[in-house]
């Protein structure tokens, strides 16, 4: 039996144990009050426990100008208590801090026809390009004149993207009336195109009446008729205005059914076309373009057809890639978007090339990034993700080291996986055209330090010719020569 001084401190401290907790639930619930609203300010919602109706929409418009739009919404009852933020649309659009690796892979998406009709999502799209502030002049032309004139480019692709956002946050009716972001909020990357379209006979008369255009892209008709020609992404493809859409290839269905599509035109088409015939464009820039919106638009799948036709270049399209000076200018454009829309991202950017079989199309014709990179510090991620010896080869000729010193890194940094005498020469072969006499010195003596490794692997008289015309014997010394002539022929 207790004594009745210990219940008398059982009593006592029972109750000051619960005096205690109630004091501390009081300071913990005004501790939280006090965080909740700082965290509304700052666009975060607190999605409690229980059901019921709540206004809790905060919608931001471009950096900072936030609008509220209260919108009754019921809200299901949750296991436990969840902080939310949302997003925050940093230039009209949200702007991803991480860019995932290959996002066309993610699973969860959710299809535009998921969520509205197809009618709904061509009527959205319309009303919010007449709504655009710096395309409202624009569009008052086009009425008092009669005129059929047109919006583009990947500025576009930035509205279609922002609805697409709204649409998973918000009721329809509540998206079709908010407010536009400025043209240059909807940009998805650095650099992104604004597009005008117009009847050609009529672009200097708009330029004339409407100075405010007078520095803008303005393309005409006969632009966009060879661009349709080319093929390639059918979501560059689209023009609209706030009555009605120009969309030849299919373009706005492909976006509303959740997956990017590339269209092939038949190869005689192709090529005799205003753009490749006279302009040196090419499938590739045109797979790059793809590649880039996989990026630009994360909700968008990849399309298995689509890919299949991107494979397929490599095998038709050599010819074309003789290296003109118009060939060159589209794709390092198009090489230089890519790299923006992956963060700059080297390991990522030709991770997705070879994916796509466009590694070996820019290796073999030494199309180089403008990245100021020393390759050999992304030897190992780029083995992480599985590069073998040739495709590491292939990054070699488009991030060619600054210097000697840093090829010899290069080739030190993958020797070790190097397992046939045939993936000896792979390495050991110089990843320029016409190398300097310092540059295939360096190399050769590279190549006789590391001569025993070849020979273990017992390669045979024809590798150990083809491992001899590599080395240039011009550039090597008599004692070289002579060490080649004992162990190699």
């Amino acid at each position: 039996m207790f004594s009745k001084y210990t219940v008398l401190f059982l009593f006592f401290f029972i109750a000051t144990h619960l005096s205690a907790n109630n004091l501390a639930n009081q300071l913990r619930r005004n501790i939280c009050n006090q965080v909740m609203g700082n965290l509304a300010k700052q666009g975060i919602i607190w999605k409690p426990n229980g059901g019921g109706v709540k206004i809790d929409e905060k919608v931001f418009w471009g950096n900072n100008n936030p609008r509220r739009v209260q919108q009754p919404r019921v809200v299901q009852p949750a296991p436990q208590p969840v902080v939310q933020n949302i997003p925050n649309h940093v230039g009209g659009i949200q702007r991803q801090q991480f860019i995932p690796q290959r996002p066309w892979l993610n699973s969860g998406k959710t299809p535009l026809s998921k969520i509205i009709t197809y009618q709904q999502w061509t009527s959205l799209l319309m009303r919010h390009v007449g709504k655009i502030p710096e395309l409202v002049p624009y569009w008052q032309w086009a009425q008092q004149t009669g005129s059929d004139i047109y919006y583009g480019g990947g500025t576009l692709r930035g509205l279609k993207h922002w609805l697409y956002v709204q649409l998973q946050h918000h009721h329809y009716n509540v998206v079709w009336n908010i407010q536009t972001p400025s043209i240059h909020q909807l940009q998805l990357q650095e650099g992104s195109d604004i597009d005008l379209w117009a009847p050609d006979e009529l672009i200097q008369r708009l330029k004339t009446e409407l100075p405010m255009y007078a520095n803008w892209d303005i393309l005409g008709d006969s632009f966009h008729r060879g661009n349709v020609k080319l093929g390639g992404p059918t979501l560059e493809k689209i023009r609209i205005n706030p009555w009605k859409h120009d969309d030849p290839l299919n373009g706005l269905a492909h976006y509303y059914e959740g997956k990017l599509v590339f269209h092939w035109t038949p190869e005689l088409e192709f090529r005799e076309s205003f753009w490749v015939d006279k302009r040196g464009n090419s499938r590739t820039t045109e797979a790059l373009r793809y590649v880039r919106f996989l990026y630009n638009l994360p909700e968008l799948s990849l399309d298995e057809e689509s890919k299949q036709n991107i494979h397929n270049i490599i095998s038709n399209e050599a010819d074309i890639l003789y290296r003109s000076e118009t060939t060159d200018y589209w794709i390092k454009k198009s090489l230089k978007k890519l790299l923006i829309a992956t963060g700059y991202n080297m390991v990522e950017t030709v991770d997705a090339l070879r994916e796509m079989r466009l590694l070996q199309i820019m290796g073999r014709y030494q199309y180089n990034f403008e990245f100021k990179a020393s390759l050999p510090d992304y030897v190992g991620a780029l083995v992480n993700r599985g590069f073998s010896l040739g495709e590491l080869k292939w990054v070699q000729r488009m991030f060619p080291p600054q210097t000697v010193e840093e090829c010899i890194r290069f080739m030190n940094s993958i020797l070790y996986r190097v397992q046939t005498a045939e993936e000896f020469l792979i390495l050991a072969k110089p990843h320029i055209t016409n190398p300097s006499n310092e540059y295939l010195q360096e190399i050769n003596i590279w190549i006789l330090n590391n001569l025993g490794k070849f020979l273990i692997f017992s390669p045979s008289q024809e590798q150990k010719n083809r491992l001899i015309y590599q080395m240039h014997l011009t550039t090597l010394s008599n004692e070289q020569i002579h060490w080649i002539d004992r162990d190699l022929r």
